[in-house]
């Protein structure tokens, strides 16, 4: 907890974002720079989008899919699995980001937060991620890196808690 706290400080990493608004200029930011990474590395290997699952016929199934399965995630993992997590790991050096869901207002940026950095940018680098592994490495590659992709994920996610951490692996 406050080792991890002390090393992020020490290289510089910001604290918890204080508004719905600042999540949602973090997920657009983080957004444009994976989308930008993962074209450049396909266009170098002479890929596209549909070398990761991602077809145009399908486009508006899979926008739909998408989105309910966001907000069904972000349900299950932020309420579900970290309500029972928390009841048995604690809450120690989670930020009061219920705090955050308090002005109805912010909905769209949650939907936003949710859809573009949940539903898009996370499983657009997972799918980028998952499918190297399996070209180099077969399928055996491809059982490696989901499960350290999961767990860097949960690492990811420590700044808001231990439960947080382990929901998100999950």
């Amino acid at each position: 907890g406050g080792d991890l706290i002390a090393a992020r400080r020490a290289v510089g990493a910001p604290d918890f974002p204080s508004s719905v608004a600042a999540i949602a200029f973090n997920v657009s930011i983080r957004t444009v720079i994976s989308v930008a990474i993962v074209w450049v590395l396909l266009r170098a290997n002479g890929e596209g989008l549909r070398d990761l699952g991602f077809a145009p016929d399908g486009a508006g199934r899979f926008l739909l899919r998408t989105a309910l399965l966001s907000v069904g995630l972000f349900v299950l993992a932020n309420v579900v699995l970290n309500s029972l997590l928390s009841a048995v790991l604690g809450r120690h050096g989670a930020p009061p980001i219920a705090a955050l869901f308090g002005d109805t207002r912010e909905l769209p940026y949650w939907i936003f937060c949710a859809l573009v950095g949940g539903g898009f940018t996370e499983e657009l680098t997972r799918a980028f991620t998952l499918t190297r592994f399996e070209k180099l490495f077969g399928r055996s590659g491809l059982v490696v890196a989901l499960i350290v992709d999961s767990v860097v994920f949960g690492i990811g996610h420590l700044y808001q808690g231990r439960a947080v951490a382990v929901s998100s692996a999950i």
